[in-house]
């Protein structure tokens, strides 16, 4: 009788276990997650909890068929295989949170990228920087905009280059990702707690010395909001 043997079921088991998790908050209504999503990062998390029993039994079948002085696979090596999975998990619980908010999947995973250095510029108020930087430059780091009045905007925060002097920075830094959120983030906030969030918002876009009135400017941001809670928390 021939013994049927699966080679590797762990690509299986967490391919699932990313779909389960895209389709309970995804779809409206499946589940209690559909009221409020996750982040990606805690959506990995449950995925590793609920497939680590899975993860042990693929070691200990992993053993049966290997030569005895072979039989103690390092944790490193089922580690390495959990981990990018793990990774397509995130990857699928972002793309369930644009498709949820209505927003591009592929700017949100490029700005989510930068959520730490957002959450250093600025601690708590990072989904509101990611928001900012959303819409200003989609997470490109090396974006250069031109004004009417032959001044520029830089980086992933498109710091006015009237700004540069004050933090810093130079033709040749203005876009360094760190330096410029940090700016954008020092900017952003000293028009927030002047104007408030939503005349900040106006006052960050009319750049230096403006308060400016461009609602639709303060709407765009303001849709990312959401989507950048949902994906990196109210860090």
């Amino acid at each position: 009788m021939s013994r049927l043997r699966l080679r590797d079921p762990l690509p299986l088991v967490l391919g699932m276990a990313a779909t389960a998790a895209v389709l309970a908050y995804a779809v409206p209504g499946m589940g209690a997650a559909a009221q409020a999503p996750p982040s990606a990062a805690s959506v990995a998390a449950e995925a590793r909890r609920l497939t680590r029993p899975l993860v042990t039994l693929h070691h200990a079948i992993a053993h049966r068929s290997v030569a005895p002085h072979a039989r103690r696979t390092p944790v490193r090596a089922v580690r390495a295989r959990v981990a990018p999975a793990a990774h397509r998990i995130a990857r699928a619980s972002l793309a369930a949170i644009a498709v949820r908010f209505g927003v591009s999947a592929v700017i949100l995973r490029r700005v989510v990228a930068w959520a730490p250095l957002a959450q250093a510029a600025w601690p708590g108020h990072a989904p509101l920087v990611l928001a900012v930087m959303s819409v200003e430059s989609g997470g490109l780091p090396n974006l250069y905009t031109p004004a009417p009045d032959g001044l520029f905007s830089a980086g992933l925060m498109q710091v006015a280059s009237e700004w540069w002097s004050t933090y810093g920075m130079t033709w040749d830094t203005a876009t360094a990702p760190q330096a410029n959120v940090d700016a954008g983030a020092a900017i952003l906030r000293q028009d927030v707690r002047q104007y408030g969030e939503w005349d900040g918002l106006q006052a960050f876009n009319a750049g230096p010395g403006g308060v400016g009135n461009d609602q639709g400017y303060a709407a765009s941001v303001w849709s990312w909001l959401a989507p950048m809670r949902a994906a990196v928390g109210n860090a």
